[in-house]
Parts: structure tokens; sequence; C-alpha cells
């Protein structure tokens, strides 16, 4: 009987054990691999809540950004968009965006509205170009991440 308890103590353990960590990491699991592990669905933008930056913050930001870029710093303005969007998120997606992720990462997460994910998207693009890609942000990739901001923070239709 004693190799059968010795079994079964150590098969407890091992639970324990899963379910502690399943506890721990499981959302951030959920959070990065999808829900349902069939593929990333976007949710209708009816149903989440409204995660731009209040105007005053956007004009504001987009003052900050245009001091950067008429300095010739194209790729700083654009890191601070990218940047602070991301805060912007941070702090009104319920449930926050876990800080390990990328910023390609939280463009596709499940929970954020479609037209968050297409206002940041040439962001994300332009930001990945300059910081790993090496190649630098002129006068045009600053507009385009400008205009995408604005369509982010500003764009008609929310929810």
């Amino acid at each position: 009987m004693s190799p059968l308890f010795q079994f079964l103590f150590y098969a407890m353990i091992a639970a324990v054990v899963a379910g502690f960590l399943y506890f721990v990491f499981g959302e951030a699991l959920r959070v990065r691999f999808g829900r349902s592990g069939k593929g990333k669905v976007d949710i209708a933008d009816d149903v989440l809540i409204d995660v731009r930056p209040d105007a005053g913050m956007a004009r504001g930001l987009l003052e900050e950004a245009d001091a950067l870029a008429k300095a010739g710093k194209f790729a700083e303005a654009v890191h601070l968009l990218l940047f602070r969007s991301i805060e912007d998120i941070q702090t009104r997606l319920e449930g926050g965006v876990p800080k390990s992720l990328t910023a390609r990462e939280i463009g596709g997460l499940q929970h954020l509205p479609a037209r968050a994910k297409r206002g940041l998207g040439p962001i994300i693009v332009i930001v990945e170009r300059s910081f790993f890609g090496g190649r630098p942000v002129d006068s045009e990739g600053w507009q385009e991440a400008r205009a995408s901001y604005e369509d982010f923070a500003f764009g008609e239709g929310w929810a």
C-alpha cells in the first residue's frame, strides 16, 4: 500500500502546483494566445468601451509631437504617439493591457475595438520599421502616423 499512497501524494502535489500556475499565468496565456484557440475574432465595436484619449489630451499630445517633428525628430514624434496611445488604452481598457506585450500584440488584442486597431496599426508599423528595421522616419512617415493618430483619437462613429 505504501507505493500507492506515495503515488497519490505526488499526484496531488502536481495537481496543486498546476492549479497554482494556471491561477497565476492563465489570463496572460489567454490574452497572448486568444481565448478560443481558433484564431482571433474581432468583437463588434458597439459592445466595447471607447479607448480614445480625451480630446484635450489628444490635442496636447499632437502639439508635443508636432514640436518634435518640426525639429526634425520624426522617429521620436511617432514613438511618442504610439507610447501615449498605449498608455491611454492601458488606463481605459477594462483589465488593462499586460505590460509584457509588444505593440504589435497590443494592436491584435481581441478585446481592442477594430477602429483602435485600424488607427494604431500604421503607427505600429512605422515604429517597427524605424526601431527594428533601422529605417529613418521621414516627413511622409510622420504625416501618415499623425493622420492615423487623429483617426484613432478623433475619428467619428465610435461606440
